[in-house]
């Protein structure tokens, strides 16, 4: 029975560890776009309004860069979430486990790695908030990507000339990836 009880727990950690097995995209694995149809237009000597859309093709290339960093916040302030479940299912499960086998008498060594998981889980769980399993700095990130995205978007629509709205798109470019907030 107390081996059983301990195939039991192994399963389950086990399990609980394991993915979908998917693979998921992760912008900072990939170069960031340059941003080269703007300095296209400046090179050949472009007209003032072909400068303009070679500026906005940039820009939009910018901001689909972003949106794929934003989502990459996104998945894994969810992912984190699923893993502070797992980890606290698994303690939750090992503390009703220790001290139904505690109370019963029948406890031995089962009974007290039951109750080291459960403490060792409530104490993951006690400073995951700030720790790795933290999906409080995913979120925040996400936040802030979603606020750059909206203020570009408002400067591009006050930009009179081809170079400002250069300007607009390397500079979201390259605030993506490390968010500030302001």
């Amino acid at each position: 029975m107390k081996g059983l009880l301990a195939v039991f727990f192994v399963v389950l950690a086990v399990s609980g560890c394991s993915s979908k097995g998917r693979v998921p995209v992760d912008p900072f694995d990939k170069k960031v776009p340059i941003l080269e149809h703007y300095k296209q237009a400046l090179n050949e000597g472009k007209s003032e309004d072909h400068k303009q859309v070679a500026a906005l093709a940039d820009f939009q290339t910018a901001a689909a860069f972003c949106t794929v960093v934003h989502n990459f916040y996104e998945r894994r302030a969810k992912e984190m979430e699923a893993a502070k479940l797992g980890v606290g299912s698994v303690g939750g499960l090992a503390g009703a486990i220790g001290a139904m086998l505690a109370t019963a008498g029948t406890g031995g060594y089962v009974g007290g790695v039951s109750s080291a998981v459960s403490s060792v889980t409530s104490s993951t769980l006690g400073s995951a908030e700030t720790g790795p399993l933290g999906p409080a700095a995913y979120s925040t990130n996400r936040a802030l990507i979603a606020q750059m995205i909206v203020r570009a978007n408002a400067k591009m629509e006050d930009a009179t000339d081809s170079r400002s709205m250069y300007k607009i798109a390397i500079s979201l470019l390259t605030e993506c990836p490390a968010p500030v907030s302001i």
